[in-house]
Parts: C-alpha cells; sequence; structure tokens
C-alpha cells in the first residue's frame, strides 16, 4: 500500500507498506517533507495506515532516534530486545 500527501503539486509525504499477507506490517518508509513535518500530515497517514490494516497483529517500523517521539504518539513502542541490523557491500 501507498499512501502520498500532496499541496498542489508538490509531495509533502509518502509511505510504504508491506504485509505477510495475515499478521505483519512492515512500513518500508515514512516520509514528510520537512518544510510540512508539525502539520498533521503524517499523523492523517498514520491514521490511514491504521484503518487499512485494522486487522493485523503487527505493525513494524524502523525509526530515526529523532522520530521516535512522534511514531509513540500514534501507539509504537521501542521493541525490547530487537536490534536493527544492516549489511553494507562495495558493489563494482
Amino acid at each position: 500500500m501507498v499512501i502520498s500527501a500532496w499541496d498542489n503539486d508538490v509531495l509533502t509525504g509518502l509511505t510504504n507498506a508491506l504485509t505477510d499477507c495475515g499478521k505483519i506490517i512492515y512500513v518500508h518508509y515514512f516520509l514528510v517533507h520537512n518544510d510540512y513535518q508539525g502539520k498533521g500530515i503524517g499523523k492523517e497517514m498514520m491514521k490511514q495506515l491504521m484503518a487499512e490494516y485494522q486487522n493485523f497483529r503487527h505493525i513494524v517500523l524502523i525509526a530515526n532516534n529523532d522520530k521516535i517521539g512522534f511514531f509513540k504518539k500514534c501507539g509504537f513502542f521501542v521493541s525490547e530486545g530487537a536490534t536493527a541490523m544492516e549489511l553494507r557491500r562495495n558493489m563494482k
């Protein structure tokens, strides 16, 4: 599912969620343009996301530390015992 927010022809917000078709939603990205943050765009996109996936047990995302407060206000919590990991490779 993709949700976008627009101010005329300016893309102000964008989120994408993937599902395992039954229990878990993974929010791949959740972006609000810096100039439009604090105006309710993220809150509205999250509201739409929650409505679409209201029957799923878990919604998972990775958040930048400075955005944890926003996601906590939306009902998320920091998962104890889980660590974000990444693998980087030099590609030629």
